[in-house]
């Protein structure tokens, strides 16, 4: 049996210093990918939660996001004000 665990990410514009960036934000726990473009800070993402099952299977650990706090609240209240707009969830994208 797998160990799947269904994740909502969420993804927000940034800025930095005048320079835009992309954040793919996990919100169960405070795991993202930055990039350049949306498709870049996704991909980004991926492979961050790759590392973070492969690290979890050296380690002998069950859980790879063990002691991982939630999302920065700010997320969480992006959410909420997109749904409020009559925002909608996308399905995943991987």
């Amino acid at each position: 049996m797998t160990n799947e665990k269904l994740l909502h990410v969420l993804d927000v514009q940034e800025e930095l210093n005048g320079e835009l960036f992309y954040v793919a934000q996990c919100l169960e726990h405070d795991v993202r990918g930055i990039g350049s473009t949306v498709e870049e800070a996704r991909a980004n993402f991926v492979r961050r939660i790759g590392s973070l099952k492969r690290h979890a299977d050296l380690e002998g650990m069950k859980d790879p996001f063990y002691g991982l706090e939630p999302a920065p609240q700010r997320f969480w209240d992006m959410l909420e004000r997109f749904k409020e707009q009559g925002g909608t969830p996308e399905q995943p994208y991987w």
